[in-house]
């Protein structure tokens, strides 16, 4: 990360680079925070998508041994 705050703030010119760079380091780990905020909730999210699915799959396959039966018998009459 140093040599990209380095390259970010090269053409700046100033003499104030080292003032650049903390003020570019500290964009970046604002940025960084707040990426590793939305990929927190993005696994968060997931996670709780997954369940959800895991439960509907569990009910389509219960209705699916209680109903396919009972309609096959029907049609069988």
């Amino acid at each position: 990360m140093p040599g990209s705050i380095d390259r970010s703030v090269q053409y700046e010119g100033t003499t104030k680079t080292e003032e650049l760079r903390e003020t570019r380091r500290t964009a970046l780990n604002a940025e960084r925070s707040s990426l590793q905020t939305v990929v927190t909730q993005l696994t968060s999210t997931l996670a709780d998508t997954n369940e959800s699915v895991r439960e509907a799959q569990s009910l389509v396959n219960r209705l699916r041994r209680q109903y396919i039966p009972e309609l096959e018998r029907e049609i069988d009459k």
